[in-house]
């Protein structure tokens, strides 16, 4: 049997898409950006926090007000993100080469007790374009115009679908360290940082969320209709 592919399906969920991606019962389109979007939601965060971050004994209530303040966090910094969406996608239109792993988050965004705050000018750059461009090996910077772009994301809020799963990744591991470094603040029991058995960080997180997360069900459905189908076939 050929192998399940997975497909990242962000050019398809938007017209005048850069690129065509072939459909097959082998090959898996994610219903978002990448596989990584679908871990970034307050249940991934509540593991997160509980399991890793060491908040296993904290009143309920307080947690869950820390859960809220994720999710209305998370929808502030998928907004924030339609600039530098709409500016990739602008520039995969243009035909141009994205070095997008470049990009670095921390250079346009923190979080701060659990608040995202934004950089305007990252790494002395004077726009976030000129960033981009600078970051990415793309030509133009400035000269690309995304608004249009920008507008296509703002349409049935296709901008909390389309942002780069690495980049969201990285709100919900930035979060969930704001709020352990600043515990005292979010947790009467917490005096300080809690104790962590195993180090949290983005380049480790999606091995330490991966098996947290619940698995999209459109990725359940895939995998009995090829994995399954093929092992009741040979063997049912």
């Amino acid at each position: 049997a050929t192998p399940p592919t997975q497909v990242d399906s962000v050019y398809r969920l938007l017209p005048q898409a850069a690129e065509e991606h072939p459909e097959d019962i082998n090959i898996y389109t994610t219903d978002d950006y990448s596989i990584e979007n679908s871990l970034v939601n307050t249940q991934t965060c509540h593991r997160a926090l509980v399991e890793v971050c060491g908040f296993a004994d904290v009143r309920q209530d307080e947690l869950d007000a820390v859960l809220r303040r994720f999710g209305e966090q998370y929808e502030a910094f998928l907004r924030a993100m339609i600039p530098v969406t709409a500016w990739l996608l602008t520039a995969k239109r243009l035909q141009q080469i994205v070095y997008a792993n470049n990009i670095e988050m921390h250079r346009l965004f923190s979080v701060i007790d659990g608040r995202l705050q934004s950089r305007p000018n990252p790494r002395d750059c004077t726009t976030v374009a000129d960033y981009l461009q600078t970051r990415c090996g793309t030509t133009g910077g400035d000269d690309i115009d995304a608004a249009e772009a920008e507008r296509e994301l703002e349409r049935e809020s296709l901008y909390r679908r389309c942002v780069r799963g690495k980049f969201a990744l990285w709100f919900l591991v930035a979060f969930c360290l704001s709020v352990r470094q600043n515990a005292a603040a979010f947790f009467s029991s917490c005096d300080g940082p809690p104790k962590m058995h195993v180090n949290m960080s983005h380049s480790n997180a999606m091995v330490l969320l991966g098996s947290r997360g619940r698995i999209p069900e459109t990725l359940r459905l895939f995998f009995c209709n090829t994995f399954g189908q093929y092992i009741e076939n040979e063997y049912g």
